[in-house]
């Protein structure tokens, strides 16, 4: 998941904003405006987009809302009709100092 500001802010006022008021986790998108237009988004919107582009979940801030379903159903979702990743196979081995270090292979 991203998030997109399409406020085209500064890192600084993103994170003071957004991130801080709203305790939000997940990376976001500077200067996503373009995609804003794309879409209909505005300053305030929630929108979930899938995979395949299309809007799953919308709320605005002024007007009418998609009641139907929260955006964390449409997220996990969207999420269920994507493929499992294989989990990742996890090695100790030790570096060339003797410190031990962990790494990740694919299968």
């Amino acid at each position: 998941m991203i998030g997109v500001d399409v406020w085209d802010g500064s890192p600084t006022q993103v994170n003071a904003y957004f991130r801080l008021a709203t305790n939000t986790t997940y990376p976001l998108l500077l200067k996503g405006s373009p995609i804003g237009h794309v879409y209909g988004i505005g300053f305030e919107d929630y929108v979930v987009i899938d995979h395949e582009g299309i809007i799953q979940y919308r709320r605005f801030t002024f007007g009418a809302s998609n009641k139907s379903k929260t955006a964390q159903d449409a997220i996990i979702e969207a999420l269920s009709v994507l493929p499992a990743k294989a989990p990742e196979k996890t090695a100790v081995e030790a570096d060339s100092w003797g410190r031990i270090k962990s790494t990740a292979e694919r299968y």
